[in-house]
């Protein structure tokens, strides 16, 4: 069986989310100065934004093409989703409608600076 990787264009790109999931300590270790780890399996295989989690420098060096992060990564979008009102349903399409994720050729990129006014990173004071 083969794995096949989304065009590079299909992507969902969101710097929210990213910040979003920046913000949060290491999910291994605990480090609080974390960086976003784009998840990837047979299941995900098109490397998006919305399908990462934080991982420290040492850990995202050190991991496994095998570990499976979907619960995690589910987490962190209900999390997301209540932080920011968005509707229930398709996480990715609720992104893309909200304006807060695009796909890299640039569709559904409306809405983004209203959404920036109102997005509520938790650890902000």
């Amino acid at each position: 069986m083969s794995l096949q990787i989304a065009r590079h264009k299909d992507r969902v790109r969101s710097k929210a989310y990213l910040e979003f999931i920046a913000s949060f300590p290491c999910l291994k270790c605990g480090n609080r100065d974390s960086q976003c780890h784009h998840a990837t399996s047979r299941k995900w295989s098109s490397g998006s934004d919305l399908k990462c989690v934080p991982l420290c420098a040492v850990c995202h060096a050190g991991v496994s093409s095998r570990e499976d992060f979907t619960d995690a990564i589910q987490a962190y979008q209900a999390m997301f989703r209540r932080r920011n009102k968005l509707p229930a349903g398709d996480f990715e399409a609720a992104m893309l409608e909200s304006g807060v994720a695009y796909r890299k050729d640039g569709s559904k990129r409306k809405n983004r600076k209203e959404f920036k006014k109102k997005f509520t990173n938790p650890f902000e004071k």
